[in-house]
């Protein structure tokens, strides 16, 4: 029994410490690491040991490249916001210009904001000033994008894929190239691409390499300084019984559809008709060096917890007197108590568009909830991180469907409230479940090749550290929500003006946590207007008590009639607790300069669990158009080699967090990936159930395997260690155990089983 009690304590720790997986992330060597670890990024073969003029034009050739890169189509609104139908608005503040948002969720735009991104990508690895300029108020249709090193700025227009090398091999300014147009007429170090976009293209707003010229000849020009912002990262959490699946193509109109935005969008419109062709959904207007192997991608992640188990405590949100039965989560005293479940995506999501192209009255399928309560139960839901709700349902013993595609497209997530109200143990959930549609950009996912595949897969946030992402969904545009989400306001506030939002004072946020957690790190920006001849000083500043703010980020903007320009900053705090105040100062005494978008994103980090757990990561791909599939465990930092042959087209990967109390797999089912697995039976069972261990396999070593089997109960209590059974043969890969139950409690029971340090877990049910 010793022994036993010493296995007890070590799966017990597991459990306790272990449960979520921290911002997994799936890479393979062909493909960067575009989700916000910009150290991660450059430790790619294709940057190890580039600095300067050959970083820039490494990181040129990877995002203008084919297959790694974004590719020109339509302009994209990055998320939601309440002015969908303002262009103006949309145009100005909404755009894709955050690089990880750009390349990991879209993956396609037009220049005035993808040239935006591919200045913040060449800030984020190291340059540290770059510059995007224009022609004309507003900047016409196109920027020109430049990055400063070797004492001088370089023109390398990423979007319509060129640069100019003179003979001397090093790359012009664009005001070297306006003072010298012919050094467009010649390409005497074969860069590749270069400028292939044609004359007369398909769409306006495709610029040939003649049409460049003309513009450096004959139009004025003006610079903005820093029009992107970099605050997005892909940094999410998969509870246990959780998985994310992203495909390489979108099918069934599951995809993000900002040409909704067209008042235009009809039967003669040419974005109509380009995304009309199959596959349907955005994609180049040509081929070749011009365009891409991609179109759009789309994920699909699914939560389904076993709340009888400690898929419970690892995955709710927030809770107040409730506790677990044999049932699922029921009050604990008389009263009232809540459940509060979040769904968080890095992704934006998206719904399935069905008859109406041009609206989203009609879209279904992308934000699905599934719920079974018992007694008095209020249901609501919040956009906002909890500081409203909006109700649901309410009665006793709901058991539905809900479809919030609508209140939910264009968002990164929301949470589900459970109000319950009664006699203790006479209300509550019984089962939940949700499935969440998100946009994905193929660009950035992990590929196989023909030949040798390395897989590496991690864990941890862009700073390495295990949290939770808190994105907070700040709308100026929105005067309710603002004001609703506001924690204190000075600055004069004009929600409907473009470019005068706030001015005079600043305003402030507030990003709450779990109780439990803290605040570990945060990263903050803000669009401005600025440059008229009307001296402005705009700052953020961050505080853990609404007090003392420190200025973390100050922008002055330059002289001239640039406006749209954006600052950001990003930064660890200690000895905050669960709250993050922000302050955003919009300066004083001012006319013409305001701030008109903020952004607001604070990572939190659990107390007492940190340690993430591992997953199963499953990858789906053709072969010679064979459809084949294989999965394996992984842990940080684990390493996974892969040789294939033949015409290998991908489909899909996923990662997934199983389930701490599945149930059984039934008689007669496949396990999953052939692993081992649990089968039990009956179950429920009165007095005796055969526990068998199934597809277990001897270890390559001729080590005799190792198997340890313990039952608890729902609190964790060790109730009996079960004995390691004889095989018939070393070969044998089922092995069964039998549990003679007395003089226990009829309730919900827990089998692990630990398989050569892998651990199984599933539900028993005694009925006594």
């Amino acid at each position: 029994m010793k022994s036993c009690a010493a296995i007890f304590v070590l799966m017990i720790a597991v459990s306790m410490a272990f449960g979520k997986v921290y911002s997994p992330k799936v890479l393979t060597e062909h493909v960067a690491d575009l989700s916000g670890d910009w150290q991660s990024f450059l430790s790619n073969p294709r940057f190890t040991g580039k600095t300067g003029q050959a970083l820039a034009e490494a990181a040129f050739q990877y995002i203008t490249d084919t297959i790694t890169g974004y590719y020109h189509c339509t302009e994209v609104r990055g998320e939601y916001s309440s002015s969908w139908n303002q262009w103006s608005e949309g145009f100005n503040f909404w755009l894709t210009r955050d690089p990880v948002l750009a390349f990991n969720v879209h993956g396609y735009g037009l220049c005035y904001h993808m040239n935006a991104t591919w200045t913040g990508l060449l800030r984020a690895i190291g340059f540290d000033q770059v510059r995007t300029g224009g022609w004309g108020s507003g900047g016409g249709l196109h920027t020109f994008p430049e990055v400063y090193f070797n004492g001088g700025w370089h023109y390398l227009d990423a979007q319509f894929r060129g640069y100019v090398k003179k003979t001397d091999g090093t790359i012009p300014s664009w005001q070297q190239i306006k003072a010298q147009p012919a050094l467009l007429d010649s390409n005497p170090y074969n860069v590749s691409p270069f400028f292939p976009f044609p004359n007369n293209g398909p769409r306006q707003e495709m610029m040939s390499r003649s049409d460049i010229k003309n513009v450096a000849q004959n139009e004025p020009y003006e610079y903005w300084p820093s029009a992107h912002y970099g605050c997005h990262t892909m940094d999410y959490t998969l509870r246990k019984g959780e998985k994310i699946r992203r495909y390489w193509q979108s099918d069934s109109g599951r995809l993000w559809m900002p040409a909704e935005t067209y008042s235009g969008w009809s039967s003669g419109n040419e974005l109509y008709a380009l995304y009309n062709q199959q596959p349907f959904g955005p994609k180049p207007w040509v081929g070749g060096l011009s365009g891409s192997v991609n179109t759009t991608g789309f994920g699909v992640i699914t939560y389904e917890p076993v709340l009888v188990s400690a898929d419970y405590t690892d995955g709710v949100y927030k809770d107040s007197n409730v506790v677990q039965n044999q049932n699922g989560v029921f009050l604990a005293a008389n009263g009232s108590g809540y459940i509060i479940f979040r769904t968080y995506t890095p992704y934006v999501i998206i719904a399935c568009a069905n008859s109406s192209l041009s609206s989203k009255s009609d879209d279904t399928g992308g934000a699905v909830i599934h719920y079974e309560t018992q007694g008095q139960t209020t249901v609501s839901y919040s956009v906002d991180n909890g500081i409203s709700w909006t109700s649901l349902a309410t009665g006793s013993n709901l058991a539905e469907n809900r479809d919030l595609s609508q209140q939910m497209y264009g968002r990164f997530g929301y949470l589900v409230k459970f109000s319950f109200s009664g006699n203790a143990g006479a209300s509550g959930l019984t089962a939940f479940k949700t499935r969440t549609l998100v946009a994905v950009a193929p660009m950035s996912l992990p590929r196989l090749n023909t030949g040798s595949n390395t897989i590496t897969f991690s864990t941890g946030d862009a700073r390495g550290y295990n949290t939770e992402a808190i994105n907070l969904p700040i709308d100026l545009y929105d005067m309710t929500a603002t004001n609703r989400m506001a924690v204190s306001r000075t600055a004069t506030y004009n929600p409907t003006s473009l470019n005068g939002k706030l001015k005079n004072g600043d305003i402030v946020f507030k990003a709450l946590s779990p109780e439990g957690t803290s605040i570990k790190w945060y990263s903050v920006g803000a669009f401005i207007t600025g440059g008229f001849g009307d001296p402005c000083t705009y700052t953020i500043g961050v505080s853990g008590t609404n007090g003392n703010f420190q200025t973390v980020a100050t922008y002055v903007p330059n002289s001239g009639t640039h406006w749209n320009d954006a600052f950001y900053t990003t930064g660890n705090v200690s000895s905050y607790e669960n709250e993050l105040y922000v302050r955003y100062y919009a300066g004083s005494n001012v006319s013409s300069n305001s701030m008109n978008r903020l952004l607001l994103y604070a990572h939190y980090q659990n107390n007492t669990q940190s340690n993430s757990d591992s997953a199963i990561v499953t990858y789906c791909y053709d072969v010679n158009s064979v459809e084949e599939q294989f999965s394996f465990r992984a842990g940080d930092n684990t390493v996974y080699n892969k040789n294939l042959s033949g015409s290998i087209k991908n489909k899909w990967v996923e990662i997934a967090c199983l389930s701490g109390g599945s149930a059984p797999i039934q008689k007669g089912e496949k396990a999953p990936s052939g692993g081992p697995d649990i089968d039990i039976f009956p179950n429920p069972f009165n007095s005796n159930a055969v526990i068998l261990v199934q597809n277990v396999r001897e270890q390559t070593n001729h080590k005799d395997t190792q198997i340890e089997l313990s039952i608890f109960d729902i609190q964790g209590k060790i109730i009996r260690c079960l004995p390691h059974p004889a095989r018939n043969s070393r070969s044998s890969s089922r092995m069964a155990y039998t549990w003679n139950v007395s003089m226990l409690p009829s309730g919900i029971y827990l089998v692990k089983v630990n398989i050569n340090g892998d651990i199984l877990t599933r539900k028993l049910v005694f009925a006594g």
